[in-house]
């Protein structure tokens, strides 16, 4: 599995992820997280500082986390983007559909 920790900070759920999220990982993770929807978090941090390698597979996940939060009336952001995973984003134009972050501490504060 690819999620090396998830913590709360006051109403954000921070997910860390490292390593791959590939065909073989993104389900698992998928499933993690639609469980912390279900269970009522609803602010999302993706902090990806420690993830090298993400698959079409892997970009799902953050497609239906988004999708699930907009009708919660949720929000969704990411942090930590290496130069790579960043262009993997840009290419698929995925974005400008999230508010994307250098640093867990600046995303955690735009929650407020």
């Amino acid at each position: 599995m690819s999620i090396r920790n998830i913590k709360e900070i006051g109403n954000v759920t921070v997910v860390e992820l490292e390593g791959r999220i590939d065909i073989h990982t993104s389900e698992n993770i998928g499933d993690e997280m639609m469980t912390l929807i279900d269970k009522g978090k609803k602010e999302i941090l993706f902090d990806l500082s420690h993830l090298n390698y993400l698959s079409s597979s892997g970009l799902r996940i953050f497609v239906s986390v988004r999708r699930r939060l907009d009708g919660l009336k949720g929000r969704v952001k990411i942090c930590g983007m290496n130069k790579t995973i960043k262009e993997i984003f840009d290419i698929v134009e995925l974005t400008s559909l999230y508010e994307v972050f250098d640093n867990s501490e600046e995303a955690i504060k735009s929650f407020s």
